[in-house]
């Protein structure tokens, strides 16, 4: 109650449906120094050098639907380059690059001096707590988000690069090194996370009277922890145009990359491999190991050598007029893996402690259901005692680093002088990407559906039962496919008028679910195949440049309409994907909501879009979907375990189409010989068009089901001049 009171009382709304609008300042403010030098050592021989200082600070508001936490980011950031060119003869050049990057910054949560004890509760954190994170479905949400008292990275990299023509060769060689150091200090959720929503079997029935009475849905709390990652990077390239003839060339190159494994000073890096016992810390589970243990190194996988990338290139004008251009390459690009990513271990058992209590307490005794694990700490080599239901991570020792096919080929034509017309395929195939997977995933009962409950979620686990929760391992099995068309056209100035655009129609498929949402079941994750959430099938975008000068006869005229400047862009975009869900966990699998039972087409004829209110208010049908039930299986079967999985696509729906115009128009005035003035304006939506969000796909949630309730940014204006002198 205590917090209840402390929030603002409702200012918008009805009476049956107050609600509460308000706003929440998001300053930034930040300052930025460079200084060059350039400077000939001698006729062949040239350095330079740069120094950019960057200091900023920006508030961020974490979401919540009333005010409540503000996280304040600030962040350093010095990079220094030096480089050196030495024309070593007249057909060859060298060039040396050193750099040094450092990036150093931090999150802190505000208010900073309350958490939840300041409301009476028992709660217990460790680190620099903040207020709590609550979510009341329906109703309201008080966000909070994961700080970060201290962050950073020390980069440092040597490039040399050496050139050589001959005849009709153009030779690149050279390679690289750099070192790159991460450090992070992070509080994780340590300020606790309640989420309280709608049941009618263990609570109330009402999200807001479960809050009432303290009966959340799920608990969660973390302890905090500092992690760090130095990798190593190498590469060496080798590249070649070749003239074959004055209107073909080829070029060809490879490349080698070498990535060592991140490794932690601290060793805070795991592995799982079932059955093994670590000797390195034996107080760990069964099957976790770390550094020094049999067949786990230091960076956890080994170093791979087959990181070589070769590509192939053409340019071709076969008219050898200079109006037609055939260009088509192809390429295996490698990719790397970042500290943050790798330290993600750090972020679980032994290390820390990321808790999902099996029973939730209230928000005034929240270890009243289950003993607090708390204050967790960890020595290296004796792992403190294992909390029933903590969670493990870990990168697999045969850990594989993604890579890319890209290939394309394109024609550009020459229509008019000043004309240009292009059309191109473009395709992007990325393989071994890395993807979570809980290999503890529980077990369904089929024989007895109801048996499988939110309660017994670690009972059902095959690993450790009733002593582990999940085990989490980054699989490099996931892939994604990007295939474009793209048509693009250019108009040259030209009577005061240019123009230039590109129309793109495009299919954007992820394997696994890259881009989050919940798993449907961990033991097939082929159920998460489909769309990207950027998959947008047809896009179109458009820029033009008129400057009118066309009154030179007419005085008034002349000086009134002649010398502005009006360019507007314009965006046409189909709509994006979305899920229909059925918003509950329904089979206990722990891993949140599952997708519908499609039964019939979502968008029959019943369902029209020709009004405005058409669209915002059913958007599809809801009825063309079913959710799956424990206690009647045959009702609504799905996929897998007794038909305990959904149906429908993640991803495989669509919302309404995106248009916008941005528009700026501005002139420039003489006040003198020396003294110019420019008036600017712009907007952005200057039509105040509305391009409606995609809808609610959650389809237990009355009221706002198939519903869109979010829109695209409204008009926004903008004047400036500018007096050059």
């Amino acid at each position: 109650m205590k917090i209840f009171k402390s929030l603002p009382a409702a200012n918008a709304g009805t009476t049956l449906a107050p609600s509460y609008r308000g706003f929440v300042l998001a300053p930034t403010n930040y300052n930025e120094y460079m200084g060059k030098i350039d400077h000939q050592l001698s006729q062949r021989q040239r350095l330079f050098g740069s120094y950019f200082y960057l200091k900023g600070q920006n508030s961020v508001n974490e979401g919540s639907s009333m005010p409540w936490v503000v996280q304040l980011q600030s962040y350093v950031l010095h990079v220094i380059n030096l480089s050196d060119t030495f024309t070593i003869s007249s057909n060859k050049v060298n060039q040396a690059w050193v750099t040094y990057t450092r990036s150093l910054g931090g999150r802190i949560n505000t208010p900073g001096n309350i958490s939840l004890t300041s409301f009476g509760s028992a709660f217990a954190g460790q680190g620099q707590l903040s207020p709590p994170q609550i979510s009341v479905t329906n109703y309201f949400t008080l966000s909070n988000a994961i700080m970060g008292p201290t962050a950073g990275t020390n980069f440092y990299s040597f490039r040399d690069l050496f050139i050589l023509n001959k005849g009709k060769h153009a030779l690149s060689l050279g390679g690289e090194a750099s070192l790159n150091k991460d450090m992070q200090l992070t509080d994780l959720n340590n300020y606790g996370v309640w989420a309280f929503t709608a049941s009618t079997s263990v609570r109330t029935g009402n999200a807001l009277s479960d809050y009432m009475l303290g009966q959340a849905n799920s608990q969660t709390q973390d302890a905090p922890v500092y992690a760090i990652d130095n990798s190593f990077f190498y590469a060496l390239f080798l590249q070649d145009d070749w003239h074959i003839l004055h209107n073909l060339t080829i070029n060809a190159g490879i490349r080698w990359d070498i990535q060592t494994p991140p490794t932690d000073p601290q060793n805070k890096e795991s592995t799982f491999v079932t059955g093994q016992q670590s000797t390195t810390d034996p107080t760990l589970p069964l099957g976790e190991l770390v550094p020094g243990d049999k067949g786990v190194t230091r960076g956890i996988t080994p170093l791979r050598l087959n990181h070589i990338s070769p590509r192939l290139g053409l340019a071709w004008d076969p008219f050898g007029n200079g109006k037609t251009s055939v260009r088509a390459g192809a390429g295996i690009f490698w990719g790397g893996v970042s500290g943050n990513e790798w330290n993600s271990t750090s972020n679980y058992y032994p290390f820390t402690l990321r808790y999902t209590f099996g029973v939730p307490g209230t928000l005034s005794q929240p270890y009243i259901n289950t003993p607090s694990p708390f204050p967790f700490n960890y020595t290296p080599g004796k792992a403190p005692a294992l909390v029933p239901g903590a969670t493990l991570l870990g990168v697999p020792t045969n850990y594989q680093w993604p890579y890319t096919y890209q290939l394309m080929a394109s024609v550009d034509q020459q229509i008019t002088r000043s004309t240009f017309l292009g059309a191109a395929f473009v395709s992007s195939l990325a393989r071994d990407l890395v993807y979570n997977v809980d290999i503890n995933y529980p077990t369904f009962n089929v024989a007895n559906p109801t048996a499988n409950t939110a309660a017994n979620v670690n009972a059902r686990r095959p690993i450790d039962t009733n002593i582990l929760g999940g085990i989490n391992v980054d699989y490099s099995n996931a892939t994604s496919n990007y295939n474009a068309m793209e048509v693009t056209f250019s108009q040259r100035m030209t009577k005061g008028i240019s123009a230039h655009g590109f129309y793109t129609w495009s299919k954007n498929m992820e394997g696994y679910g890259l881009d989050g949402g919940t798993v449907e079941d961990e033991k097939d994750l082929a159920l998460m195949k489909g769309p990207t959430n950027t998959d947008k099938r047809n896009v179109f975008v458009a820029s033009i440049v008129w400057t009118p000068n066309y009154f030179k006869g007419n005085r008034y005229f002349h000086s009134v309409v002649d010398g502005w400047t009006i360019s507007p862009i314009i965006k046409l975009s189909s709509g994006s994907p979305f899920t229909v869900s059925t918003g509950v966990n329904n089979n206990n699998n722990g891993n949140g909501s599952e997708n519908a039972n499609q039964v019939s087409n979502p968008y029959d004829s019943t369902i029209t879009h020709s009004s405005r209110q058409k669209e915002i208010y059913r958007w599809f049908d809801t009825a063309a979907f079913c959710s799956y039930s424990l206690a009647n299986p045959s009702a609504c079967p799905g996929t897998g375990p007794d038909g305990s999985d959904g149906t429908s696509q993640r991803n495989g729906y669509y919302g309404p189409a995106y248009r916008d115009v941005d528009m700026a128009i501005l002139r420039d005035f003489s006040l003198g010989e020396r003294l110019k003035l420019q008036i600017r304006g712009e907007a952005t939506n200057v039509f105040n068009m509305v391009s409606l969000s995609a809808p609610n796909g959650a389809i237990n949630i009355s009221g706002t089901t198939n519903q869109i309730t979010s829109a695209s940014g409204m008009r926004l204006i903008q004047i400036g001049g500018r007096l050059t002198f």
